[in-house]
């Protein structure tokens, strides 16, 4: 099953959440006590950002590398566009929408 460390209200998690809903994947989250929770984030990735994505062995950071996996995960459910240009257009799209709603 696929694990989410998070900071709940973060638009990047937020980010993260949305495509694992729609592409109807099962997973848990986790959340992380800032400062103090990202020693251990930082002591499996040697990052201290999130979200962190653990699937089996695993472990991935940065939300847009997290997407690209998603949908390598269940590619017939496509939120990203092949084309590289519809792509770009995408990812800005969403980065307005999240930003707007905090």
């Amino acid at each position: 099953m696929l694990e989410i460390n998070q900071f709940r209200y973060s638009p990047f998690c937020i980010k993260v959440r949305l495509p694992l809903g729609a592409k109807e994947l099962e997973y848990r989250t986790f959340e992380i006590t800032s400062a103090i929770g990202q020693i251990g984030i930082f002591q499996k990735t040697s990052k201290k950002k999130l979200p962190f994505l653990c699937d089996k062995a695993k472990a991935r950071c940065d939300s847009n590398s997290i997407i690209r996996y998603l949908e390598q995960l269940k590619s017939e459910s496509r939120l990203i566009p092949e084309n590289s240009k519809e792509e770009s257009h995408t990812k800005i799209i969403v980065q307005i929408l999240l930003w707007q709603t905090l």
